[in-house]
């Protein structure tokens, strides 16, 4: 989630640090952000393959491009896309892989707080595609969960400004997908999956573009079970933690 406070100076630098701030943050932008995620996948009963043997996936690059419009008022809208598609092998050398995107819709409503600081206030719907596969060697087959599926979403972000270019920024972010899902093979009718994202960082700004760094924490309900054994379908749930190198530029 993008906040832009920018600054600007005149030609005779004669125009102070509040005023460029609120010269720019009037302003009508389009914007787009480029990110680079780079996030481990946990489990919450720990990442095996499918005989319960550990496995571990590193902290991956994936990609997430962020588009948007926001008006003199501080309303917007922005679409956001997610792409992570990684794979590891277990200490038993079976493979285990994690492919998982996600798209947003989203509007927004930026307000302006009293000691430079800003709250981002969002709502929209989140389309997700999950693909969890991990080999079982003593059977020698591959056992999937997935899920696709469409949900509402609520978010919500704050920035203060350190001092003119430097802005410290914090997010919230909630969605609840639901949809039928995949367990070991087996179809689950209607099932409800819920996320929460948790972010922080530091964005370096100008008058039109900015390059930010920050740490980011998901957690996803119920989106994996317990291997072929487990009867009663038993179910786990599934995150992602790192840190995220980005850009972006208005016009």
């Amino acid at each position: 989630m993008v906040l832009f406070l920018t600054t600007i100076a005149n030609a005779d630098d004669t125009v102070n640090c509040e005023e460029a701030l609120n010269y720019c943050c009037d302003q009508k932008e389009l914007f787009f952000v480029a990110e680079a995620t780079f996030f481990r996948f946990h489990d919450s009963a720990g990442v095996e393959d499918g005989d319960g043997d550990n496995a571990e996936l590193g902290y991956d690059a994936s990609s997430r491009l962020t588009l948007g419009y926001t008006d003199c008022n501080g309303r917007g809208a922005r679409v956001r896309w997610w792409d992570y598609d990684h794979s590891t092998r277990s200490v038993d050398n079976d493979v285990v892989s994690v492919d998982t995107y996600n798209i947003d819709l989203e509007v927004f409503q930026t307000i302006n707080l009293p000691c430079r600081t800003t709250l981002d206030l969002g709502v929209g719907i989140r389309y997700n595609e999950f693909q969890h596969d991990f080999e079982q060697s003593w059977f020698k087959i591959n056992q999937e969960h997935s899920f696709s599926g469409v949900g509402g979403m609520f978010a919500i972000a704050g920035s203060f400004d350190i001092n003119c270019n430097w802005t410290a920024y914090t997010m919230f972010r909630e969605v609840i997908m639901m949809d039928d899902g995949v367990f070991n093979g087996n179809v689950e009718n209607d099932t409800t999956r819920p996320i929460t994202e948790l972010g922080f960082g530091v964005r370096f700004h100008r008058c039109n573009w900015d390059v930010h760094a920050g740490f980011e924490w998901q957690n996803w309900g119920n989106y994996t079970s317990a291997g072929i054994a487990n009867l009663d379908q038993e179910t786990h749930d599934v995150g992602f933690g790192g840190f995220v190198l980005g850009a972006g530029v208005t016009y």
